[in-house]
């Protein structure tokens, strides 16, 4: 299930096994409701308004989804000698332990998780102030 507070504008989930792009959110009657930018989609050409929030699930973020949005792997150990993948761009470094596979985690004073794909662009858009390129279409 998605948290309503960690989805924004321009965040990409899937419904229906199609890949959507968050366009507003709005409160309906009784749940959270998002539009969704229909260019290049099934939904294209139809109007769109009112998709009930747990009809889209979030996209797990994977080595593939990494590497085509431009981050590079490598291999390394941990001052206590756990083995673990850093991915990083110019300015930006995830880490990625062995033991967690799929799991990745922004280095800070608290140790952000990343599972999803919209948690990354968040956290992209938060620290760099400019919108990651993502490349899953």
């Amino acid at each position: 299930m998605i948290n309503i507070s960690e989805l924004r504008i321009g965040n990409i989930l899937t419904k229906d096994g199609e890949i959507i792009t968050v366009d507003s959110i709005y409160l309906g009657k009784n749940e959270y409701l998002i539009n969704i930018e229909s260019e290049g989609n099934a939904y294209n050409g139809s109007e769109i308004n009112g998709i009930e929030l747990s009809e889209c699930e979030q996209i797990s973020l994977t080595e593939d989804i990494l590497l085509d949005s431009g981050f590079c792997k490598v291999r390394s150990e941990r001052e206590d000698g756990e083995k673990c993948t850093l991915w990083n761009t110019e300015h930006f470094e995830l880490i990625e332990m062995d033991k967690n596979k799929n799991i990745f985690e922004y280095y800070s004073t608290n140790g952000l998780i990343v599972k999803h794909v919209h948690q990354l662009q968040n956290l992209w858009f938060a620290l760099m102030k400019t919108e990651l390129e993502i490349s899953i279409y």
